[in-house]
Formats: C-alpha cells, structure tokens, sequence
C-alpha cells in the first residue's frame, strides 16, 4: 500500500509541475516590412508594414494557441495600395533544443484596396481571410526575428488574393 502512495503523490507533484510549466501567458508585439501582390491582374508589387500583437493563453508541451491581431499598411506610388485589420486564432509549435517557433494563423478582418487606373478604377473595401505560416527564430530573450511569414489572403469585395511575405521583430512579454 505504501508504494500506491508514493506513486500516487509523484503522480500529483509531477501533474502539478507541468501545471505550473504550461499555465503562463505570454504577449508578443511585433513589427514588420511586408511586400505583396495581389493576384488581379497588371497590378504591381507594393511594400509596406505591418504591426501587431498576439496573445498566447493555452500552453502544452511543445504547443502554445492564442490569438493574434494585425493592422497592415501596404501603399504605393503606383494606384495600387492595400490596408488591412484582421484576427484570429493562432497555433505555435516550439521545437525542441533549437531556438525556433513555428506558428499558423487563420485570420478574418477588413481591407481596403485602390487598384487600377481609368475605367478599371477600383478603391473600395471588402472582408478579407486569410492563413497564414511562418517562423520566428529567438535572437535575445523576449526578443525575436520574425525571419519569414508567407500570407495567403484572398479579399472577398474586391475578388482578388493577395500573398504577402513579410520579415521583421518580435518583443515578447
């Protein structure tokens, strides 16, 4: 009976140390150059940036989910520009003894896009969706490069995708 305790209390104490290990949240603000294309056609590449905060709220072992919000500003001295605001949830897989997370997103918000010239004028909005992949890689404590993010979005009122690669900072909490 003695040895059913033992196991018993390692069992508690070893449940309640992971507890203690995945039950923190952590906050990441980031800031990025961004450069696009949208798939309509005759339009040119834009560059821009991009902002945002994510929240991490669930921690397992070698996966974290939360959300994440963006504003992107993608102008031109073209007539083609982009401007968007979007959420959504977020997953993150930690990979073991190297610096590096790898994180997933399906995001939904508003664009504002002006393509086109003449007759084939177009500035107005629409809803956009998009998922996004990409890596961030732990250069300092609390801080990391944002060495790559591919987005695949398509924005709904003005029928057109946009795919967009970004690279930046992340300052986490």
């Amino acid at each position: 009976m003695m040895r059913l305790s033992g196991l018993r209390c390692l069992l508690v104490v070893g449940l309640g140390l992971l507890g203690a290990g995945v039950s923190k949240a952590q906050v990441g603000v980031y800031g990025a150059f961004s450069t696009a294309q949208l798939t309509a056609a005759n339009t040119p590449r834009i560059y821009g940036g991009m902002f945002g905060v994510y929240y991490d709220a669930k921690h397992y072992p070698g996966i974290s989910l939360g959300l994440d919000g963006r504003f992107t500003a993608l102008p031109s001295n073209s007539s083609t520009s982009t401007k968007s605001v979007l959420v959504g949830p977020r997953a993150v897989v930690h990979i073991p003894l190297v610096p590096l997370r790898v994180f997933g997103e399906a995001l939904i918000g508003g664009a504002h896009t002006t393509t086109g010239q003449g007759t084939a004028h177009y500035d107005g909005g629409g809803m956009e969706t998009a998922w996004n992949i990409g890596v961030d890689a732990t250069i300092f404590p609390h801080l990391d490069w944002r060495v790559l993010e591919f987005d695949d979005g398509h924005i709904i009122g003005v029928a057109s995708g946009i795919k967009t690669v970004s690279s930046g900072v992340v300052v986490r909490f």
